[in-house]
């Protein structure tokens, strides 16, 4: 029998777990003799465009001019979105959810509490299963109010830890972890691509994020990476998000005093290098995030899924604060609480903060604390798959 599935996701990073639990969710049908036609899958991003939706091939509902916050949700951000139509864009969302889900016979909600909250109040109490992948109580607790929206409207929860899952459970609430869906985004997957770069010296990959703010993130790094001292036994890579553009990142670097050398003719994985006197070569590679961060000895990170998948991997992880929302001094305290040890947040100069990762990369001890503690937090991959079996049973139930 036909069913349709309507996703409602809330922000990049969950559009890209919600296309991975999806594809994993294709498989489960295979495996128990349905087609794929059997099943229809319709997207409504919250935040964005939803291109990682159309670029898998599913329909989406609507797209949204981007918001200041993009998603990352505080007191100024909330303030910048409403000026922008934040109110606007959730008429239409509601709009949208009540006429779409008379048709669907589940509800998938990914991200925090609010797609959750929409689809309870304005989807016709389909069955929803909610992936919560912003709270643990590694940052915080439920409120009470949650707990009592998860036993009335809500299916299943399925959490990113294993902690958040027992606490739910302690409430009654129908709680399942099986593995946290991050860390089997495609975008973690080896191509066993050859980046061409030195392996003797130590690799630092700059991670500046997939939005549009990465380009003025990018040159915050480079203000840190001009105080490393030793020239040529670091390498510094930074690795650009396949959606981002070479040549505007040309045009942001402008009016500092870094030059980029276009080398996408090579055809190789390094589009272009950046040089500047004081400091060691950057290489930019575009795409093949999980190559750059294969023999890493450190990661700088600017940006969100990213900053968990990084310390999930194992990669030592030393957040920069910047003008992004994602690197708001907020956010950093977010990561720290969730993230543990396996990341490293200095405050102070440029200087101060490269001296402070130099002497952190000599600290093999520390190094390995970080990648245990990263490893812990964040749990195994191959999760996707049971909770892809999770959303099959609720579907066909």
């Amino acid at each position: 029998m036909k069913r349709k599935i309507l996703v409602i996701s809330n922000g990049h990073g969950e559009d890209s777990i919600a296309v991975t639990l999806l594809e994993n969710l294709k498989k489960v049908l295979r495996e128990e003799e349905l087609s794929e036609d059997d099943l229809q899958i319709i997207a409504l991003p919250l935040v964005g465009e939803g291109l990682l939706y159309k670029n898998a091939g599913y329909s989406t509902l609507a797209t949204w001019n981007n918001l200041p916050g993009h998603g990352f949700f505080s007191a100024l951000n909330f303030l910048r979105d409403l000026r922008r139509g934040l109110l606007d864009n959730w008429r239409r969302q509601i709009r949208i959810i009540e006429q779409e889900t008379p048709a669907v016979d589940l509800i998938l909600t990914v991200g925090d509490i609010w797609p959750t909250l929409l689809a309870s109040l304005y989807g016709q109490r389909k069955k929803i299963v909610h992936v919560a992948t912003a709270i643990s109580v590694y940052i915080r607790r439920y409120t009470l109010a949650e707990i009592w929206l998860f036993k009335k409207y809500v299916s299943c929860v399925i959490c990113r830890d294993l902690p958040t899952c027992t606490e739910l459970q302690k409430f009654n609430v129908n709680a399942f972890y099986a593995g946290n869906p991050m860390l089997d985004d495609p975008i973690l997957r080896s191509t066993n691509t050859n980046l061409g770069l030195d392996k003797k010296c130590r690799r630092i990959v700059l991670i500046p994020s997939s939005r549009a703010d990465a380009y003025g993130n990018i040159l915050r790094m480079l203000n840190v990476v001009k105080h490393f001292t030793t020239k040529g036994s670091f390498q510094f890579v930074i690795s650009l998000a396949p959606n981002l553009n070479l040549d505007r990142l040309r045009g942001a670097l402008h009016k500092s005093d870094w030059t980029l050398l276009d080398l996408r003719h090579k055809k190789t994985p390094i589009a272009a290098e950046l040089f500047n006197k004081d400091s060691a070569q950057v290489y930019v590679v575009h795409g093949y995030f999980r190559e750059c961060l294969n023999e890493a000895s450190l990661a700088i990170g600017m940006t969100g899924t990213g900053n968990e998948q990084i310390a999930g991997l194992g990669l030592p992880l030393l957040l920069l604060k910047g003008k992004s929302p994602a690197a708001s001094r907020g956010r950093l305290r977010h990561y720290q609480k969730l993230l543990d040890g396996a990341v490293f947040a200095p405050r102070g100069s440029d200087e101060k903060i490269a001296r402070a990762a130099h002497e952190l990369l000599s600290n093999s001890k520390r190094l390995q604390s970080m990648a245990d503690a990263g490893r812990a937090r964040m749990g195994t991959a191959g999760g996707s798959y049971f909770i892809a079996r999770k959303i099959w049973y609720y579907l066909y139930a």
